[in-house]
């Protein structure tokens, strides 16, 4: 380097009979440096191994030695001379014998092109490190392109060309391959000894090839116990290298996030294998059913829930049901302007089957959709996704599988595409310690933060003590509702009817009176709408009833 300063027209990285080196891969790199710097590329040469099998001298040959295939149209090789040979000494060290620098062919001048030369491909060890795990965090090929640009100050000043680094990433992708069950099953042994509540589970084949994989956190087997009267399943997730199904339990806490209770991998989606599924998940969270299920309209699974599942109710994911809607019924939207917004009323806001079947009639005559397949076909499996028809059955205000889509949605963030299983749970494990995150981080606010009544009643006053803040807020949604709502029964104390303020301007198929009746030994109000046996919260009909006695 001082000679460099003295007089730039010297190279920095020339190599001198005698110059030392401590090994031959630091040899190499030496070597390696000097041609990037003139302009070529180096390779392998002769070496000598004696009887010990121990190496004792390593040629290093300029890539354009020799005369190469004369059966080939064409050929890089054209008999340079230039080389650096290296052996070893009496002090184990590997010191320059021979070095010929005189080249018979032009040089590569620009950056550009140098890195295209077969030595400069190289990616050197904590470059690729970086890369493993932008790989691993499911950053494309092309965005770690713009990621390196960055590191070395502009895309021309990084040494080495894409297809270099789309060869990185595909040998990345190959070693995460090799012994891909073995490294799986170790770190889920690996976790069991930070997490002794942590659980999988394992099917094999008659071959003794894995058949299915389920896991689980001690976290979430405690959250279940709390929270696990509902879940989800959906297995629309296949970006593994096996294609394998990915499917997750799903829940929802009392801050109304998603919970994963369970993540698995089947080999398909068979009645077997979801038996197989749903039996142990119900033995990882300590033989306790849910009460209540929302799939897809998968056979297989109502199979599976039907003869594993007895005491939980099945119902369909109502955003399966009607996601064709749109398709089918777009010449109704455009030719009505009215039809989305009494569509959606009827779908997502009827409170009984009687207001749901009188609402659903009204819209096939006034818009002629009788002989509508879509409309036929979702009116005859009404009773499996259609709120009115389970609204006595507790489904923490689901009816959909949105949570489990929405989680794999999600997944697709943290794991790449085509992965190996054990990539697939370590990027899988990450998804969960960030849901854990958000649930301690509503925590410490449901803890540290008061929220305040907005009206002052009593009850008001009790349930903002009593609820999270995100379920406070639902509260008062109903608690607001109270304000349409009159009294126009009372006759033994025990049974109240209310009715809808403005029920002559409220469409003729939409309910605008309730009943609620109290069980004077228990304490218990019940009311038509079935809010608080299917959501939790009391309704508005029941809170305008409490607060007048």
């Amino acid at each position: 380097m001082r000679k460099y300063c003295e007089d730039k027209k010297n190279v920095m990285f020339e190599p001198e009979v005698g110059m030392q080196f401590s090994s031959t891969e630091e040899a190499f790199q030496f070597y390696n440096m000097y041609s990037w710097v003139l302009g070529f590329s180096i390779r392998l040469g002769d070496n000598y191994t004696p009887k010990t099998k121990q190496r004792t001298m390593q040629e290093y040959l300029c890539q354009r030695q020799g005369n190469g295939d004369e059966t080939k149209n064409s050929t890089t090789r054209c008999g340079c001379k230039a080389m650096m040979r290296v052996a070893t000494n009496d002090s184990c060290k590997w010191s320059v014998k021979k070095f010929i620098a005189e080249h018979n062919h032009d040089m590569v001048e620009s950056c550009g092109e140098k890195k295209h030369l077969a030595s400069h491909r190289q990616i050197d060890r904590h470059t690729k490190e970086m890369i493993r795990h932008l790989r691993e965090n499911n950053v494309s090929l092309t965005r770690v392109n713009l990621v390196m640009g960055s590191l070395f100050g502009s895309m021309d000043k990084v040494p080495f060309s894409k297809k270099t680094l789309r060869t990185v990433c595909s040998n990345i992708a190959k070693e995460a391959l090799v012994d891909d069950v073995q490294k799986t099953l170790q770190s889920f042994r690996e976790k069991i000894s930070r997490d002794p509540r942590f659980v999988f589970t394992a099917e094999l084949d008659e071959d003794n090839r894995l058949n299915s994989l389920m896991w689980t956190s001690g976290r979430s087997r405690s959250l279940y116990q709390h929270f696990g009267d509902v879940i989800t399943f959906d297995t629309t997730y296949e970006t593994n290298i096996y294609k394998m199904p990915f499917g997750m339990f799903v829940g929802v806490n009392n801050h109304f996030q998603s919970v994963i209770f369970a993540g698995v991998l089947l080999t398909n989606e068979t009645a077997a294998n979801f038996k197989w599924a749903f039996q142990e998940f119900v033995a990882m969270m300590g033989g306790k059913p849910p009460q209540t299920m929302l799939t897809d309209q998968s056979l297989a699974m109502t199979i599976a829930i039907k003869e594993n599942l007895l005491s939980t109710k099945h119902r369909w994911c109502k955003w399966h049901i009607l996601r064709k809607a749109q398709e089918a019924l777009g010449h109704v939207h455009k030719l009505h302007s009215t039809f989305s917004d009494e569509f959606n009323k009827v779908v997502n806001h009827m409170l009984t089957p009687e207001e749901f079947e009188c609402g659903w009639d009204y819209l096939t005559k006034k818009y002629d959709l009788g002989g509508n397949p879509f409309m036929t076909r979702a009116f005859e499996v009404r009773e499996k996704w259609a709120k009115p028809y389970f609204n006595d059955i507790f489904c923490a205000r689901m009816s959909s599988t949105q949570r489990s889509e929405s989680a794999n949605h999600v997944l697709k963030v943290y794991v790449p595409c085509k992965s190996s299983i054990n990539m697939f749970v370590k990027q899988y494990t990450k998804l969960i310690d960030d849901r854990e995150k958000a649930d301690d981080e509503a925590e410490k606010n449901r803890s540290q933060k008061i929220s305040k009544p907005m009206f002052g009643y009593p009850i008001e006053k009790h349930a903002c003590k009593l609820y999270t803040p995100a379920v406070f807020k639902l509260f008062k949604a109903e608690l607001k509702k109270t304000a349409s709502y009159v009294i126009v029964d009372n006759s033994d104390g025990l049974c109240y009817e209310v009715l809808h303020v403005d029920s002559e301007n409220r469409e003729s198929w939409s309910r605008v009176n309730f009943t609620i009746t109290i069980d004077p030994h228990l304490g218990l109000y019940k009311c038509q709408c079935r809010l608080y046996e299917h959501f939790g919260i009391i309704c508005c009909h029941i809170m305008l009833v409490q607060m007048t006695l």
